[in-house]
């Protein structure tokens, strides 16, 4: 049961109804439902109390400093605005159901098929049409215009394939953050039924579903990702007699994805959107006047409003409007204390995998890093349910890091059986 909810929630996020004029969402509901629920239970099992304490200390700092803000700058603040402070401070408390979710290889797999539904979706979009595909309550709210309520165009022209969420960027930070489900399957797939034909559709549709996507956040933080995992101390010992494959493998793609464009002409709205778009605005789509914009803010003024601002946050500040995006809007709106807390809480998931599986790890981290590293350029996180679905997957990433009902090196055991070939 818990598995089919794992997978309605990442797949189908906007499935649900206006309720006046707000979209209530089944998502929504059963997640933070499910994670108020594992919050509060005292049951949680002794090898897991500790990563939770760890994580709750943390992210009661961050409330405590939103609850700050939110006391100095209530008079500021709209219905919306509040809905995107409770967003940002709850969220979180999804880490709680990940962690304890009791079959987390049911999860894994349940994550893998919605990476596969999502994707493939996504290309079904971008072929047949965004409204053509549409199910109504079930891939988008009902009564939703898709076209106008949706921001799915660029610069270009093209078309950003949002799948079923609002748009192309949420549609593939929950791509990039699910390859951490991939990375474990892909290490540990002997638990998982069918674990090779999931990882493979759930990689293909990951990389398709970003495509269509046209989401150049998600390009930039899978290459930040990339980089960072690739580095010598990072990189997987199980990786290393097969980075020459990989890199072969990646070659070959490439090559033939453009052998193909140069043949038939497919995919030039990729080139238009990756190459076109990002070279013919040197502003990055606003983002460069975004950031101007907010150091002028924050630099006008006498020394006590400079100094609220920076502490407080600003409400006043429209980061649509202004198009301020990524970190930047944590700074104007929520400030820069609730920014520290917050990239401290994202950090604790990490070092925890990183403590328990060592190098290894980093097959886990690999989503996570690239999800959240595209945050720095986008505010996709500050939308439902990209924060939700990172703490969920950092959660349950936490509990397959320390060996799910199987010994702490579970993970470091396997690959290091892999290189001496024994399994």
């Amino acid at each position: 049961m818990i598995s089919v909810l794992w997978f309605l929630v990442l797949a189908f996020p906007k499935a649900g109804f206006y309720l006046g004029a707000v979209p209530v969402t089944f998502a929504s509901l059963v997640v933070m439902g499910y994670a108020a629920y594992h919050f509060l239970y005292p049951g949680y099992p002794p090898k897991r109390l500790a990563d939770s304490r760890r994580f709750n200390r943390i992210h009661l700092i961050l409330v405590w400093v939103l609850l700050l803000g939110l006391l100095v700058r209530f008079e500021e603040m709209s219905a919306t605005d509040l809905a995107a402070w409770l967003l940002f401070a709850a969220s979180p408390l999804a880490y709680h159901a990940g962690l304890r979710v009791r079959r987390p290889r049911v999860a894994v797999a349940a994550v893998l098929v919605a990476m596969i539904a999502v994707g493939c979706y996504g290309v079904a979009q971008n072929l047949l049409g965004v409204e053509e595909t549409a199910v109504p309550g079930l891939t988008h709210v009902l009564g939703e215009d898709l076209l106008a309520d949706n921001p799915i165009t660029t610069r270009s022209g093209s078309i950003k394939s949002p799948s079923t969420f609002h748009n192309g960027n949420l549609a593939a930070a929950m791509l990039l953050t699910g390859l951490t489900a991939v990375g474990y399957a892909w290490v540990k797939g002997a638990g998982i039924r069918h674990s090779k034909l999931l990882v493979a559709g759930a990689a293909v549709a990951a990389i398709a579903g970003i495509g269509v996507s046209l989401s150049r956040s998600a390009a930039f933080g899978a290459l930040v990702a990339l980089a960072i995992c690739m580095w010598p101390s990072m990189r997987p010992r199980s990786l290393s007699s097969r980075v020459g494959n990989i890199l072969l493998g990646f070659s070959v793609s490439v090559g033939g994805a453009a052998a193909l464009y140069l043949a038939t002409g497919w995919g030039s709205f990729l080139v238009d959107r990756f190459v076109g778009d990002t070279l013919g605005d040197p502003t990055a789509s606003g983002r460069t006047q975004g950031w101007s914009f907010l150091v002028d803010h924050l630099t006008n003024g006498s020394p006590a409003e400079v100094v609220g601002r920076l502490v407080f946050g600003d409400w006043t500040v429209d980061a649509v409007a202004e198009r301020v995006e990524g970190v930047a809007t944590v700074i104007a709106n929520f400030g820069l204390p609730a920014l520290l807390a917050f990239v401290a809480l994202a950090a604790l998931p990490m070092r925890q995998i990183r403590e328990r599986a060592g190098r290894e790890g980093t097959l886990l981290l690999f989503g996570l890093i690239a999800a959240s590293a595209s945050w720095l350029v986008d505010n996709t996180f500050l939308f439902p349910p990209t924060l939700m679905n990172w703490f969920l997957l950092a959660g349950l990433a936490v509990q397959l890091s320390s060996g799910d009902s199987a010994s702490a090196g579970a993970i470091q055991h396997h690959s290091d059986r892999r290189l001496v070939g024994v399994s």
